[in-house]
């Protein structure tokens, strides 16, 4: 659930809409790139953090918290861009440490196994870790397609003279910051109930 959660996050492909229709300018939707590498020095300290924290389901709990704060914020005041810029660091931020320690929860997993006296079975665990990222990028695209057509979204090729409905706009604004942070959600009860 923590995966799947985390991969359709990253796949929800709605970034060029709400830098087109909200934001105003999908040139500035180029920069969310940079932000992305902003924050991967952070990744140096995970292991202190974890120390301190007490396990990485507990971090990853926490960060996904901030996530959750991040994407809120997002949907209230992301029509400017410089807190559209600050929420994606905050929410990109969120999503690290499940992806550096994706491969983790696997060796968790199968250590847990073999303690209670069972095999391992690496690979049989590794089977879901994948499923939920091939899942994941599928159900991104399918939440995105299902959100918008409940906003009421006009598909078209000339972008400049359709207007779209309040309703689309608004749903635009749920699958970038409140689809997540319901996500961000998931990955948080999970990893404390994955933390136990």
């Amino acid at each position: 659930a923590i995966m799947l959660s985390y991969n359709i996050i990253t796949n929800l492909s709605v970034s060029s809409y709400y830098f087109y229709y909200i934001i105003g300018d999908l040139a500035k939707e180029s920069i969310v790139g940079i932000l992305s590498i902003v924050v991967l020095p952070i990744m140096l300290i995970f292991p202190v953090l974890m120390k301190k924290i007490g396990s990485m389901g507990k971090m990853i709990a926490a960060f996904a918290v901030l996530g959750i704060v991040g994407y809120i914020m997002m949907f209230f005041f992301g029509h400017h861009v410089g807190v559209t810029y600050a929420a994606l660091i905050i929410g990109n931020l969120a999503g690290l440490p499940v992806a550096y320690y994706g491969v983790l929860f696997i060796m968790h997993i199968c250590n847990y196994n073999e303690m209670l006296g069972m095999r391992r079975m690496e690979a049989s665990s590794g089977i879901l870790g994948n499923f939920a990222s091939k899942a994941g990028a599928s159900l991104g695209s399918l939440v995105t397609g299902v959100v918008l057509a409940l906003g009421g979204f006009i598909s078209t090729t000339d972008l400049a003279s359709t207007a779209q409905p309040e309703s689309a706009l608004t749903m635009i604004r749920v699958d970038y910051a409140i689809v997540p942070a319901i996500l961000m959600g998931v990955i948080m009860i999970c990893s404390l109930a994955f933390a136990k």
